[in-house]
């Protein structure tokens, strides 16, 4: 209805009528880019924001494994290829993430002795592979190492607690093969799967400080007889 009234009204009008009309031809086009903008803008981006979290935390351990700290927001930005804002998207503030850091570092260490000690199988087997995960996980910490020995330093209740998860979690395995007779030690079980997890940790710690001293290919058969002796394996 409006659009009628509007045409006869300019019919009424000849001489004011191709100024008019040519002035709300350009609204018109105008209004038209406007919305083909905002359509093209507001097509949701998808992100992978578990993806981003993992590419910022890494971001974070190349620069404390350089700079000896971990600096700003907006170093760990530049260092992760966004702008300082949009790392707020995904952290508050440096704590947040440095707490978001420790906590992965840790579960990652939980992860791979659970997924292992959870197996059924022979504990030789159980043994093996735990080295084998561990070893390949070294790896991949090697290039954070200083990094990951300052976040553990900074946050050693944290690291104090992992460590009594997993001897309580490696007891228990000890104790279940001693029932079964696949042990042969008559040792207290807590006190050998306090001894593996120090000689793992202790592994760990010269891979960080003097990685290229470690040939882990090299060292993997002897860290399996040793982890089993320590275990008390009874084929070994």
């Amino acid at each position: 209805m409006g659009l009628l009234i509007w045409v006869c009204h300019i019919d009424f009008h000849g001489a004011w009528r191709k100024r008019k009309l040519i002035t709300l031809d350009r609204m018109d086009v105008t209004r038209l880019n406007q919305n083909a903008k905002t359509r093209r803008l507001s097509i949701p981006k998808i992100i992978d924001y578990d993806a981003r979290r993992a590419h910022i935390r890494d971001a974070a351990l190349h620069v404390l494994a350089q700079a000896g700290e971990v600096g700003s927001l907006a170093g760990i930005a530049r260092a992760a290829g966004m702008k300082r804002a949009n790392l707020y998207t995904y952290y508050s503030d440096r704590q947040a993430l440095l707490d978001d850091v420790t906590d992965h570092l840790l579960s990652e260490e939980a992860e791979a002795f659970q997924n292992m000690l959870t197996q059924h199988g022979p504990l030789t087997q159980t043994i093996a592979e735990l080295a084998d995960t561990l070893l390949s996980r070294f790896c991949v910490w090697r290039e954070y190492g200083p990094a990951i020995l300052q976040i553990w330093a900074r946050y050693p209740d944290r690291l104090a607690r992992l460590l009594a998860e997993l001897r309580r979690s490696l007891t228990q395995r000890l104790e279940a093969a001693h029932k079964t007779g696949e042990l042969k030690a008559t040792g207290a079980p807590e006190n050998g799967s306090a001894m593996i997890i120090a000689l793992i940790d202790g592994l760990m710690l010269q891979v960080f400080l003097e990685s290229d001293a470690i040939d882990m290919e090299m060292m993997r058969p002897q860290l399996i007889r040793t982890l089993q002796q320590i275990a008390g394996v009874s084929d070994v």
